[in-house]
């Protein structure tokens, strides 16, 4: 198994209710991140007050939602310089498994 499939089937492992709640933690964490900056832009707030409120919202994200997009990227990024060594070592891809492209 490659590494970005792997990663996809880590993320898929989740329930889907714990997925939805870290998906809206994560839109919650965001806003107030927002409200902090508007504060600072908007308002003229002091700046460690917006640091204040961005760093709480920062904190309310899931990291495994904000995180997985990073995860993928450089999971794929691995599996691409893999193929390419497996290239210029003249080696062939690996078989892939019987029930590939599936789903």
């Amino acid at each position: 198994m490659s590494k970005t499939e792997a990663t996809r089937a880590a993320f898929k492992a989740i329930p889907r209710e714990r997925k939805l709640r870290k998906i809206e933690r994560t839109f919650w964490g965001f806003g107030i991140a927002g409200c902090g900056i508007a504060a600072v832009k908007l308002f003229a707030a002091p700046y460690y007050v917006g640091l204040v409120v961005v760093t709480f919202g920062g904190v309310i994200c899931s990291g495994e939602v904000v995180l997985h997009p990073f995860k993928l990227f450089f999971a794929s990024l691995i599996d691409l310089f893999a193929k390419f060594q497996r290239a210029k070592n003249g080696q062939s891809d690996p078989e892939p498994p019987s029930g590939a492209g599936n789903g």
